[in-house]
């Protein structure tokens, strides 16, 4: 995967992830995003990438989701 269709993809799935998560706002739930393989497959090469700037917390959330992507995705 290229990086500039990467950035594409990744800028269609931010746009997705915003409007799903202004739609669940007022709830404190968790909520799930269906993805394709090929977005999934992107958010977690960025996340793999992204992982050794976050801070503490962060990166533990962070570990999770890469786990959670890492076992749709095999």
């Amino acid at each position: 995967m290229s990086y500039r269709s990467n950035f594409y993809i990744l800028n269609d799935l931010s746009a997705k992830l915003l409007k799903k998560s202004i739609d669940k706002r007022r709830s404190t739930g968790k909520f799930n995003v269906s993805l394709k393989y090929y977005e999934a497959y992107a958010l977690y090469l960025f996340i793999g990438v992204s992982l050794d700037y976050t801070k503490d917390e962060q990166r533990r959330v962070t570990r999770e989701i890469l786990s959670q992507l890492d076992q749709k995705l095999t």
